[in-house]
């Protein structure tokens, strides 16, 4: 695979961001699409909801709450907050305004999408949350998506070994799955809601990260 990118790394980095960026809005497309249209998808959605409403237990709901709450809109403005101020200490300003971008637009495009598609919240007869805004896409699992993405891309270059990269990627993917793991549980979303929110995030990571990658093109001297 690497034999076929250029060997530029800004240019390798553009190809890669513009795969992920297709990548992200053709599964967005087909998820909404199978939401809208009532097929498969939404079947598994229900019978998924009801799964997980008859295995609850407190324990499990006390631990999912947490974890929820950590990653809702104050939560991820919060760790965003403290990651904008270590930029600013380190005087990284591209990199500052690149999480606003990511966080902040990522974030502003979900809510918009939302009131398109306006699709209800999932109904337990014995609700462990209450929620009047609409479900898809998941808000929190896109907030995890944005910060933790931005993070990974932030700190790749600081991890030179594959092994490194690679524990770097899996933790940050296994903190997004339990977020959307939590929404699911706790009957604030489906299935297709947090799918949906991944790959509407990774889109908007690669689309924001496509224009860094050019902006740092356009800023090297010529020649």
């Amino acid at each position: 695979m690497s034999k076929l990118l250029p060997r530029d790394p800004l240019l390798r980095e553009q190809i890669i961001g513009l795969l992920l960026l297709l990548v992200g809005l053709t599964s967005f497309a087909v998820i909404a699409y199978q939401v809208v249209q009532q097929n498969a998808l939404v079947l598994l959605d229900l019978q998924l909801t009801r799964w997980f409403e008859a295995r609850g237990t407190p324990e499990v709901t006390r631990w999912m709450m947490v974890f929820t709450d950590l990653h809702g809109t104050l939560g991820v403005m919060a760790l965003s907050g403290l990651l904008a101020i270590w930029l600013m200490w380190q005087r990284a300003w591209h990199w500052l305004w690149t999480l606003l971008l990511c966080v902040g637009g990522g974030k502003l495009l979900n809510v918009g999408l939302k009131y398109l598609f306006q699709r209800p919240r999932p109904e337990f007869e014995d609700p462990l949350v209450f929620l009047t805004t609409y479900s898809f896409p998941s808000g929190h699992t896109i907030g995890a998506t944005l910060f933790y993405g931005f993070l990974t891309f932030y700190l790749w270059r600081r991890f030179p070994s594959w092994l490194g990269r690679s524990l770097l990627l899996l933790l940050s993917s296994l903190l997004v799955a339990w977020v959307g793991l939590s929404r699911i549980y706790l009957g604030a979303h489906y299935l297709s809601d947090v799918i949906a929110a991944v790959s509407l995030g990774l889109a908007w990571l690669a689309l924001v990260f496509i224009a860094e990658a050019y902006w740092r093109q356009r800023q090297q001297p010529l020649g």
